[in-house]
């Protein structure tokens, strides 16, 4: 009761703060896709806006009840319903272009995109439905629906555990897992009677079989954790996007500099060291740039066994296959930041890595500076 006292003594409704904070959130991603022109946003605007629309048709008309005012006319059509659809069509495309699964997983990417398409439909079947059958029926099929999405929802958590490797995507996993437990509370409604506010609007409670009652947040409180994960996460992304394709300054020099302060620049080559590894940097010459490039496909070109490469290239180099595949893109991403006017986030794509951050870092480690420092200082030459 003490919960229930002091957010009624709130001076904020959690009405307003919910709204608020998603349109700020809408804003703020609107200002950050304008900087990037990275489609994920979109997605996620689309995701924003289209929660805004279905909860604000309810909290429109009671609203203007409490106020005393003549409650608006209600349209022939429930239109909060299908624009949940559309919101969580755009939730599933924005979870697959922000966490690069098309690259990573692509069946869960396409898995994901059907996921979308199938409530992109539900959005028009559920407006003929009001049309030629009627509301109450059309309450129904959404209700049906809505039990088939909760194990819908827990199989993407449970693909996504295996692919949130970085801090980003793990504020994406989190977010989602909060949305799903939020989620139980509509089900729960649905499915058991006697439920009751403990704050209303935010924590229901349920009365269970061995007379205690069990108690979970609203939809609407997984919602606001879902955004506050996937904002943050977001953030993280695009200042990632930003640096990456910050651009560098080319000075003129117009009298000759000083001997000790020329940077010289060298290309630099893998170090050939045995026949495999020739053979290998010769397919690699061809292929590098596919990001789904695996062991088995150097060993069916050689005609020999994944074991075998690794093995023979492990004598001759000291790398594990994957090390080799990683040194040479590297080196091949060191000459495009030398020689071309590719931005950071086209090259790392360029060379088939995967994610911007993994490749920033492993750059780091082989060259000692950031692949934007290395651009701008060059390479010194030794000896």
């Amino acid at each position: 009761m003490l919960l229930s006292t002091l957010f009624d003594l709130s001076l904020l409704p959690f009405n307003t703060i919910f709204f608020t904070l998603l349109l700020f959130c809408a804003f703020v991603a609107f200002g950050q896709w304008r900087q990037t022109k990275d489609v994920a946003i979109l997605w996620y605007i689309g995701y924003l806006l289209g929660t805004v629309a279905h909860y604000g048709r309810h909290f429109w008309i009671t609203g203007v009840q409490e106020l005393n005012f003549v409650p608006p006319p209600d349209p022939p059509l429930q239109w909060n319903t299908p624009l949940s659809y559309a919101a969580f069509a755009c939730y599933f495309l924005f979870i697959d272009w922000l966490m690069n699964i098309n690259s990573s997983a692509p069946r869960l990417s396409r898995a994901l995109k059907g996921i979308s398409r199938v409530f992109a439909y539900m959005i028009g079947i559920h407006l003929l439905l009001q049309i030629f059958i009627g509301n109450e029926f059309a309450d129904k099929v959404h209700q049906v629906f809505q039990v088939i999405l909760l194990p819908t929802m827990v199989w993407v958590v449970v693909h996504l555990l295996r692919n949130a490797h970085l801090f980003y995507q793990k504020l994406v996993l989190i977010g989602t897992i909060a949305l799903v437990i939020g989620f139980l509370c509509v089900l729960a409604t649905r499915l058991i009677d006697g439920r009751h506010d403990l704050v209303d609007g935010v924590i229901c409670c349920f009365p269970m079989p061995w007379g205690k009652d069990i108690c979970l947040y609203h939809l609407r409180v997984g919602v606001v954790l879902d955004v506050l994960c996937f904002s943050w996460a977001l953030t993280l992304r695009q200042r990632e996007l930003l640096l990456a394709a910050a651009p560098v300054k080319i000075v003129e020099v117009k009298e000759p500099a000083a001997p000790a302060e020329v940077i010289f620049i060298e290309k630099r080559e893998m170090k050939i060291k045995g026949p495999l590894s020739q053979q290998i940097c010769d397919f690699l010459e061809q292929h590098f740039q596919q990001d789904s490039l695996k062991v088995g496909d150097i060993a069916k070109a050689l005609h020999t066994t994944a074991d075998q490469v690794a093995h023979k290239l492990k004598e001759e180099t000291g790398l594990t296959t994957e090390q080799y595949i990683l040194q040479y893109r590297l080196e091949r991403a060191a000459g495009m930041l030398l020689h071309s006017d590719k931005t950071v986030s086209e090259i790392y794509r360029d060379v088939g890595l995967k994610d911007l951050a993994h490749f920033s870092r492993a750059f780091k480690k082989k060259y000692g500076r950031s692949p934007l420092a290395f651009r701008k200082n060059g390479q010194k030459k030794v000896g």
